[in-house]
């Protein structure tokens, strides 16, 4: 048996493969799907006191949710909320003096006429803006209320108030990695920096948000850190549980626990933005140690090349047997190896976010070397036509270089 055969269609196959995967995973993004079953199997393998860890006081920061119990208790579970019970929540929680307040949801005026509980809730956050920073966020504005929402955004910007971008970068609800922008709202609240306000002494709002999001998508991405998400979370059911925790120096994001509408998929179950906008800020604090490139990669090649291995063995032992017995026997033999490969890949990927919080999905890989072998083995000659023959070696060294490219 040729053994160098199989190697060097194996490594060909490989690299074939990633260029293709490359592509419909890193460009189109098209394998988000593969991607969730992964997140879920990693989730699956997170013990169940990690999964059940409540709120400790160890935290430096936390989400503070309205939940729906206290959606519908105080606010009547109308939106926007109630400035004038708004108020109320704000100030019992200033009254722990916290470091930092963020607050994500829109407390912008309803109207061109501003209420007198809406004149008082600006008024206290400008007041104690003074002791406390507090970052609001900057991308909810409506088109019917624009020059009355940007006159009251100038005029939050004439105080310590920060204005940030509270965007969340998720795939299919699936929350992985964070945009390191220098005006998202969780990096405003670790510098207590931003550039906001002064972009809107010369530009328009719309202007700004444009100019954000441009500037935000072209960040580099960094994973997240999720690993204190379970015990920094405070569900709040009620006015009165304020007192029951310290919030003194602490950085407080305080946002809905309510609804479906601002829920996303993460290692730790599903989670509300506001809690995702959290584990984004601890992130920055205690950023998480990416394996060697190399080391993963190296990972991802024995993986695939073993199992293009015996791929290659077995399509060589069916292309040769004598017998329909031994026909059906290779045929299921390809089957069971294809599945052991993908629950081992799984196992891996688990194995290597628990230890380095990197994500890694061979599955893509093994999918693609199945696909690409039984497709070789089955192929007809292309000598009776030189067109045809040239184009599919040229679109196979294209996606060839394009693996080879993946690695770098």
């Amino acid at each position: 048996m040729n053994y160098f055969k199989i190697v060097k269609n194996s490594i060909f196959s490989f690299l074939f493969v990633s260029g293709v995967v490359f592509l419909l995973d890193n460009k189109l993004n098209l394998l988000e799907i593969i991607h969730s079953a992964t997140l879920r199997n990693i989730y699956n393998s997170i013990d169940k006191e990690t999964k059940n860890k409540v709120y400790n006081n160890n935290s430096d920061s936390l989400a503070l949710l309205i939940t729906n119990e206290f959606y519908e208790k105080e606010f009547n579970s109308t939106s926007p909320l109630n400035k004038e019970k708004l108020y109320n929540l704000i100030k019992n929680i200033t009254k722990q003096k916290p470091k930092t307040i963020i607050i994500d949801f829109s407390i912008s005026p309803n109207s061109l006429q501003q209420t007198k509980n809406e004149i008082k809730l600006y008024k206290y956050l400008k007041e104690i803006s003074k002791d406390i920073n507090i970052v609001l966020p900057f991308a909810f504005f409506s088109n019917s209320n624009l020059k009355n929402q940007e006159k009251w955004i100038k005029d939050i910007c004439k105080s310590n108030i920060k204005l940030a971008i509270p965007f969340i970068t998720s795939e299919i609800g699936l929350v992985l990695k964070y945009n390191n922008f220098q005006n998202h709202i969780s990096r405003v609240a670790y510098t207590q920096n931003s550039s906001i306000c002064k972009s809107l002494k010369t530009k328009s709002i719309s202007e700004v948000l444009t100019n954000n999001k441009k500037l935000f998508t072209n960040q580099k991405e960094i994973p997240v850190n999720y690993s204190k998400i379970t015990h920094s979370t405070i569900y709040l059911n009620s006015m009165s549980e304020i007192k029951r925790y310290d919030l003194s120096n602490k950085t407080v994001f305080l946002g809905g626990g309510y609804g479906f509408t601002d829920i996303y998929k993460t290692p730790y179950s599903e989670r509300f933005g506001v809690e995702i906008l959290n584990a984004i800020y601890y992130s920055i604090t205690h950023p998480i140690e990416y394996a060697n490139l190399l080391n993963t990669s190296i990972i991802d090649i024995l993986n695939g090349l073993l199992f293009g291995f015996f791929i290659s063995f077995i399509l060589r032992k069916k292309s040769i047997a004598k017998t329909q017995n031994m026909n059906t026997i290779y045929n299921l033999s390809l089957i069971i190896i294809l599945f052991l490969f993908i629950i081992i890949s799984l196992f891996i990927s688990s194995i290597f976010f628990h230890k380095f919080f990197v994500w890694i999905n061979p599955v893509p890989i093994i999918l693609g070397m199945f696909i690409d072998l039984v497709i070789n083995s089955e192929k007809k000659d292309f000598n009776d036509s030189f067109k045809t023959a040239w184009f599919a070696y040229f679109l196979r060294s294209c996606f060839i270089i394009l693996g080879l490219y993946s690695f770098f």
